[in-house]
């Protein structure tokens, strides 16, 4: 029984130096300045609610599930939307103080509102 293990495997490591000798004569042969062509299958299909591209098998239940959302946000997206609201609010009323006090710092005035601006995308999203 040893002497077949022994047999055995010296014949696996016989094969496998024949494999490898044999991926390195192919490997030699294939032009190494392009690619090799991948064919791939595009089964996506966009959302009509928010034209995000997910696969065809996904597609119909995150369709529901979005419309779904758009007929009645959920509560963490109302509440974001709230607090993007508050945020915007809170700019606009520092930009009009400024305006209001005479300063000539409108740039620096509307600089700060689009700050805000993108903070509240940011939490609505």
């Amino acid at each position: 029984m040893p002497l077949e293990r022994a047999n055995s495997k010296s014949h696996l490591l016989a094969e496998l130096e024949r494999l490898k000798a044999r991926i390195e004569v192919e490997d030699a042969a294939e032009p190494t300045g392009e690619p090799p062509i991948v064919f791939v299958l595009d089964d996506t299909l966009a959302c009509p609610t928010c034209h995000r591209q997910l696969p065809a098998r996904r597609a119909e239940i995150h369709a529901r599930a979005c419309e779904r959302l758009r007929i009645k946000p959920s509560a963490a997206q109302v509440a974001a939307a709230r607090e993007a609201d508050a945020i915007r609010a809170r700019a606009r009323a520092r930009a009009a103080s400024t305006a209001d006090d005479g300063d000539d710092d409108a740039a620096e005035a509307s600089t700060v509102e689009a700050d805000d601006d993108e903070e509240a995308q940011r939490i609505a999203t």
